[in-house]
């Protein structure tokens, strides 16, 4: 005996079978009039509800791809500001607050490897001669990281503001340290958000402040 699923599969196999033998019409039970109209009509009613759906999802798209638009925008004028800034710290202030004011970021810090002349009197940047296992543990997974973090993870990054921290994006930034954005909304970084803005704006960053290290080097 044929299962449901047998009988579902071989009737998708041969869609014209009531085209062929519309007197099977006459076996079925219908919910409406029974009888090839209301076959259409529920079938045109399928294709408008898929049709719905599929509205609501180029709409969620379209939106989507705005946001995204207005994103990178505001991206490349903050890049092309940090890249003019006159020295390292002024670049560091400007990146601060950018984040603050234009991207709802509530807490941001800099964890540096080394430190780089002109920062030292920013609260925000941390330079470190020993990184602890946390920090390091951040700084060397190479991608970056959004989303609700430990305690530990958020002492470590934040200090005194960490109490007020409820989710966070984690930044490397290859061979200088690692960024850290902070947020009181639980749901303004989450896993499974994009992080092409935020790849970018490390690129701006460590290309920057590459630039100073560099130069500092040779001076000593």
């Amino acid at each position: 005996m044929l299962t449901t699923n047998e009988v579902l599969s071989w009737l998708a196999d041969h869609p014209n079978l009531l085209i062929d033998h519309p007197e099977l019409l006459e076996h079925l039970n219908l919910p409406h009039d029974a009888g090839t109209t209301s076959l259409i009509e529920r079938q045109v009613e399928r294709l408008r509800e898929s049709n719905r759906a599929l509205e609501r999802r180029l709409a969620g798209l379209t939106r989507i791809a705005s946001e995204n638009e207005q994103l990178i925008r505001r991206l490349h004028a903050l890049s092309l500001v940090l890249m003019r800034e006159p020295s390292p710290d002024r670049c560091i202030q400007t990146l601060f607050a950018r984040l603050r004011s234009e991207f709802q970021a509530d807490e941001v810090r800099l964890h540096l490897a080394s430190v780089i002349a002109g920062t030292e009197a920013i609260d925000e940047v941390v330079s470190h001669d020993d990184w602890s296992d946390v920090l390091l543990q951040l700084r060397d997974r190479g991608d970056i990281r959004c989303g609700r973090l430990t305690r530990a993870k958020l002492d470590a990054l934040f200090d005194s503001a960490a109490e007020s921290i409820e989710s966070a994006a984690v930044v490397p930034l290859r061979g200088l340290g690692l960024l850290a954005i902070g947020s009181q909304q639980a749901e303004r970084f989450h896993p499974d958000m994009g992080t092409l803005f935020l790849e970018l704006l490390a690129e701006t960053l460590v290309s920057r402040l590459s630039e100073e290290a560099t130069s500092q080097r040779r001076r000593a």
